[in-house]
């Protein structure tokens, strides 16, 4: 009988797992045609470890199961099937990705994230281990909609999220209708910079396809070939409206070297990053130049004060002396008369 995997986790009884409802078609129509397979399946985020149990019946061919968790506590996970092992281990650090290697010493078949679910995590994840992904491999994002919260590193306009990265993958796909002279890995540049991470060219030419569903993205991966538009095919001979023997049999894209939208040294929403710290850097600058004014205005203030007083003081010490002036002319005058 041909399970499907809603109906293995209903039957389950053993060490526990949760997956979103919405999950279990999604699977069965990505994962499906690996179902009787001699798969490598790598899962990263196991918790009580229940999934590999469901995914050892899901694969009853399986080569080999492998989960990683950086929590100690899955070092008590044990198992009756020999082919699952996991890993206690950060599977971004060295360590993690060399004995993973070791173990699917094959390569992995499917991927499936389902760790952090932080931004950061999930996009070095992906520049690590995608190209470890076997010819026709899927590689799974479980969880995306934390990419939409500020805990996870994300927002719905976060130009640094995984689920905007995910997107960019798409444009990846469609590199040879760009028209300009930019590799996919300079159009990611803005990501590995901010993560500190590098793609490799020869690997983002390998993603076949880049699938969304509510919280889950599936990259499928084939070979280069396999991912070009290719030759304009033609059947029948009638050409009433459009004589088509006269379009490129190959695929083409007009020069886009003059595209505004195309030649730009990064995404917009990536400047806006920037533009908003040089903004918040001029009110920071504007903030401190009018405390600076007022204070003027309260100095000015006091020294007005001071110079009315001293103008009273001199007033007085003019009129001291205009009296004193006065009644010696008056003196003088007196005398001068005798």
């Amino acid at each position: 009988m041909n399970q499907s995997l809603e109906e293995y986790y209903l039957e389950h009884s053993n060490k526990r797992s949760d997956k979103w409802s919405v999950y279990f078609d999604i699977y069965d129509k990505v994962l499906s045609p690996y179902k009787n397979n001699h798969i490598n399946l790598l899962e990263i985020g196991v918790q009580n470890g229940g999934s590999l149990e469901i995914w050892d019946k899901y694969f009853k061919n399986a080569h080999k199961i492998m989960g990683c968790d950086i929590n100690p506590d899955c070092e008590k996970l044990k198992y009756e099937s020999t082919k699952i092992k996991v890993l206690v281990d950060n599977a971004n650090s060295e360590n993690a990705f060399k004995k993973i290697s070791e173990y699917l010493d094959v390569g992995i078949d499917i991927l499936i994230d389902d760790g952090s679910h932080v931004s950061e995590d999930i996009i070095k994840t992906f520049a690590k281990y995608f190209n470890s992904i076997n010819e026709g491999g899927v590689y799974i994002a479980e969880d995306l909609h934390c990419s939409y919260w500020h805990d996870y590193q994300g927002g719905l306009y976060d130009p640094m999220s995984s689920i905007t990265f995910f997107k960019k993958l798409a444009d990846c796909i469609n590199h040879e209708h760009w028209g300009i002279e930019k590799s996919r890995k300079q159009f990611l540049i803005d990501f590995e910079k901010h993560y500190n991470i590098e793609f490799v060219e020869s690997v983002l030419q390998q993603i076949h396809s880049v699938s969304f569903y509510n919280s889950v993205c599936v990259i499928e991966k084939k070979s280069v070939e396999k991912n070009v538009l290719g030759k304009r095919f033609m059947a029948g001979t009638e050409q009433t409206v459009v004589a088509l023997d006269a379009l490129s049999p190959d695929s083409w894209a007009p020069q886009q070297n003059d595209n505004f939208w195309s030649n730009m040294s990064s995404a917009p929403d990536v400047r806006y990053i920037s533009l908003f710290q040089e903004k918040e850097a001029v009110l920071q600058l504007l903030t401190k130049a009018e405390e600076d004014m007022r204070n003027l205005e309260v100095n000015y203030q006091e020294s007005q004060g001071k110079l009315l007083e001293k103008q009273h003081e001199l007033d007085g010490v003019y009129s001291s002396i205009s009296w004193r002036i006065a009644k010696f002319i008056k003196i003088f005058k007196f005398w001068g008369s005798k």
